[in-house]
């Protein structure tokens, strides 16, 4: 999800960006976002700290996380230093709120992170539709059934009951929203 809203918030954004700098930047985020906490979660599997990959129940999930949550948060402020628009790092600080959020939850319900990730680009979507006065029905419509499809898809895979789907869609979008209108 990070590659993606980083992708929208530059290609909606008023002011053009080059495409090298585009480039690295998404090749910034993707390692930071992505790689280096699957490969630290690769490796915490391998020392048996983690059960599984799939990270089926809280404590497989409180660790990589936690890590998830410093990788998202330093790539938020490193971001900073890029000539991107400044909801890009915003983004990520959402994205690492979101994270945050769901780790806190962790002792009473193992929220959906997939959800979450969803909740967010929910949020980007009705920040940037207020924020520049933009008609985005076609992303409102893409978002909504992306929702729709991977929370059915959750609760057919019996990974998570709907207040698990409900509660990670709802640190998604309050992440997101606290993120990119106060920080």
């Amino acid at each position: 999800m990070p590659l993606l809203g980083i992708c929208i918030l530059v290609e909606l954004h008023p002011w053009p960006v080059m495409t090298d700098l585009m480039v690295y930047a998404l090749a910034f985020v993707f390692l930071g976002t992505y790689i280096l906490p699957a490969l630290i979660s690769l490796s915490l599997k391998s020392v048996g700290l983690i059960d599984s990959l799939h990270m089926n129940t809280a404590k497989d999930r409180r660790i990589p996380f936690v890590i998830a949550f410093v990788f998202y948060l330093f790539t938020a402020i490193y971001v900073r230093r890029f000539p991107l628009p400044a909801e890009c790092s915003a983004f990520l600080m959402g994205a690492a709120l979101s994270i945050g959020l769901l780790t806190l939850l962790l002792p009473y319900q193992k929220a959906s992170a997939h959800m979450a990730g969803i909740g967010g680009m929910i949020g980007l979507i009705a920040h940037i539709s207020s924020a520049y006065f933009v008609d985005l029905y076609s992303y409102w419509v893409a978002a909504v059934l992306a929702a729709g499809l991977l929370g059915s898809a959750r609760l057919i895979l019996l990974a998570h009951s709907k207040s698990e789907l409900l509660s990670g869609l709802l640190c998604g979008l309050f992440g997101m929203l606290v993120s990119l209108n106060w920080l």
